[in-house]
């Protein structure tokens, strides 16, 4: 399997760039994860300036690199040879880098104005965007049109809230229980079929979240391309359970119920376990971390395997509601202000 993926882990933005099949991009992939850069057919970035454009060349001078070792630029297929068996097998969903999994600040807990993300996608040389806020629909019409001023593509979805039964049924704790779910409109059905959905979770399934259950998505699944979402996703929460066989029929599910090339499975690296000494005095916050690293070794492996053995595409996002890394505070008040919580407080949900 031909493998075209360039990753990029900081910044809060997209983590995937689809370069070429070159089993060569994987030595240059390492090599600007490294240095915590993006690498894109735009040239070298190191998330808000760029470090080198232009050829091939300049790049690998970039990377300091000479040039790519003869066997490894010849090689257009044995990827997991280049790579030492270290990197999965990524399949693309599209041809060009951009974020798939973008809250707003319509979403509640998202730090940048639409304004501000469609500016910044278009300053990285993204050629699209996504909108995925939790839910609603609110910015989409503005989203849309700030893309259309930047010559960006437009990807407009939402995060929505599952649950397995009805979503009429609202008696207690169980059924405030719910999942999440990626969703982006491949073409106009797509976007009539998410306003259904989303004004169907709020005038109907409304239950501490907006929520729909999965007759209704099967019903208004037309037009869509669904991402399996984060580790809270349905899929996510079976493997981190550590019931694969649920897990493996909840994603056939979905594939028939999406069709083929339109259902993807998520993974995302948060790498939680970086940030343990940070906390060492602070024993809340530190299990918290240790339990969201555990959860996250279950999950990504329970992924490939099922990509594996059902044949499903795998796209990495980053589940991002800000910009830069100086916007963390601000959003994590944001997400005080959301929860009815204060920044003091210790046992409260978090992306800092």
């Amino acid at each position: 399997m031909d493998v075209r993926v360039v990753e990029r882990e900081q910044f809060g933005a997209a983590i995937l760039y689809f370069t070429g099949s070159k089993a060569h991009n994987i030595v240059l992939r390492q090599r600007a994860i490294d240095r915590g850069w993006l690498l894109n057919e735009y040239g070298l970035f190191d998330g808000e300036t760029v470090v080198a454009r232009g050829t091939e060349q300049e790049i690998y001078r970039a990377l300091d690199l000479a040039e790519i070792p003869p066997p490894l630029r010849e090689n257009t297929g044995e990827v997991e040879a280049a790579a030492n068996g270290t990197f999965p097998d990524l399949v693309t969903i599209d041809d060009i880098a951009g974020d798939l999994h973008y809250h707003t600040d319509r979403s509640g807990d998202g730090r940048s104005s639409l304004r501000e993300m469609v500016e910044a996608a278009s300053a990285r040389g993204y050629s699209y965007v996504a909108i995925t806020d939790h839910g609603v629909m609110y910015g989409c019409i503005d989203f849309y049109k700030e893309c259309k001023k930047a010559n960006l593509k437009p990807l407009v979805g939402m995060e929505g809230y599952t649950v397995p039964l009805d979503h009429k049924k609202k008696e207690g704790k169980e059924d405030k229980i719910n999942n999440h779910i990626i969703l982006l409109a491949k073409n106009n059905d797509g976007y009539k079929n998410l306003m259904k959905l989303t004004t169907i979770a709020h005038l109907e399934g409304f239950y501490y979240k907006p929520r729909f259950d999965l007759k209704t998505l099967r019903q208004y699944s037309d037009g869509l391309i669904c991402l399996s979402s984060c580790p809270k996703g349905e899929l996510g929460q079976d493997l981190v359970a550590g019931d694969y066989e649920t897990a493996k029929k909840l994603a056939g599910w979905y594939a028939e119920t999406f069709g083929e090339g339109n259902y993807y499975l998520e993974v995302q690296r948060h790498e939680y376990k970086k940030y343990l000494d940070n906390y060492k005095d602070n024993p809340k916050i530190y299990d918290k971390l240790q339990q969201l690293q555990i959860n996250e070794d279950k999950w990504l492996p329970g992924i490939y395997k099922l990509s594996e053995e059902l044949g499903l595409p795998v796209v990495a996002t980053n589940d991002s509601h800000y910009l830069k890394q100086s916007d963390a505070l601000a959003q994590d008040a944001l997400v005080c202000i959301s929860t009815g919580k204060s920044m003091t407080d210790i046992d409260r949900m978090r992306y800092v």
